[in-house]
């Protein structure tokens, strides 16, 4: 008998307004507003919809006769872990309890323990990007889409280098998904050449999903899915930026072909492709869980026990990078 794939979906905390949920991702996309919504009610609404041989279910808590998808707050709270198979979204912390599978958003995300690397899905409802290209005799409309306190300070480094030619917005969590007017996506976290290991490459996909020419930063994970020159700019300093600014605005064609390329590019990260990916993965771990079951007791709790000391050695190896102003 082929186990199912149980969602462990809670009713209180980020998981609260779910009851309010009518069922659409691309009209009610505002929920998704956390990592809880993001990877867990997403992932699980998404494969719902997606022709596949795979049995889903949802439940506030984890299952024992189940393949379990956890968000990784949730795992860590789980009592007795041995009784339960979950698969963690291990998300971008830097301390966390592995499971039996731990998802990775970012391929130089290396853990000691069986993992598979997913992207995170694009923006649900996004509205692309109007036709129009830049011309140098327009204002140029630069769009940072997140939270502000992951961005460098964009409009310092373009007020001194444009003036009053390039206007930023900052689009969070009320619009993030309205590429409309914007001729220039940027995310850069930092100027720091940081390759950001734990980060995913969301805001390169979204620019591609929307139509808009990207520059990023150091982040290893456009380095894992885009072309440098070919489907997007790399900028790791101001110096870098501000040029890639002024080549945007002044090539027409380079505008063009980052676009063009991008939109071929994202056919490999469309939701079908991103579904894809996740059923390999749970058809992949369908067989482990039948082998976990045959084991005994006493090797499930060795296995846990054996990541409880490596979550502990993570903690303890935070504070001290703490201490050192090194975290």
């Amino acid at each position: 008998m082929t186990a199912n794939i149980n969602f462990v979906i809670p009713k209180n905390g980020k998981y609260a307004n779910y009851q309010n949920f009518k069922g659409d991702l691309d009209k009610e996309w505002g929920f998704i507003s956390n990592g809880q919504w993001a990877w867990i009610i997403q992932t699980f609404v998404r494969l719902s919809e997606y022709k596949n041989n795979i049995r889903l279910t949802s439940s506030e808590s984890a299952l024992e006769d189940a393949i379990n998808v956890i968000f990784v707050d949730d795992y860590v709270n789980l009592e007795k872990k041995y009784t339960y198979y979950c698969i963690v979204i291990i998300l971008d912390r830097y301390v966390y309890y592995p499971g039996d599978l731990n998802i990775i958003q970012n391929e130089a995300h290396k853990i000691p323990f069986s993992s598979a690397y997913i992207p995170l899905w694009s923006q649900a409802g996004l509205i692309p990007r109007k036709e129009n290209l830049l011309t140098s005799n327009n204002s140029v409309n630069l769009g940072f889409f997140g939270l502000v306190e992951n961005s460098v300070d964009l409009v310092a480094a373009l007020e001194r280098n444009f003036g009053n030619k390039v206007k930023v917005h900052v689009k969070g969590p009320n619009n993030w998904n309205d590429y409309r007017e914007i001729d220039i996506a940027v995310g850069i976290r930092d100027f720091d050449k940081r390759k950001h290991i734990q980060k995913p490459p969301t805001k390169l996909l979204n620019a591609w999903k929307a139509g808009v020419p990207f520059i990023g930063g150091a982040d290893s994970s456009y380095e894992q899915v885009g072309i440098d020159g070919e489907n997007y700019l790399k900028a790791d300093s101001e110096e870098l930026f501000i040029a890639a600014v002024s080549r945007l605005i002044s090539d027409p064609l380079l505008n063009h072909t980052l676009v063009k390329n991008g939109r071929e590019a994202f056919e490999n990260y469309t939701d079908d492709k991103i579904s894809d990916r996740w059923v390999k993965a749970l058809e992949e771990e369908l067989i482990h869980f039948n082998q976990w079951q045959c084991s005994p007791h006493p090797a499930k709790a060795l296995q846990v026990f054996s990541k409880y000391c490596f979550y502990n050695y993570l903690r303890v190896k935070r504070k001290a990078l703490v201490l050192l102003n090194l975290y």
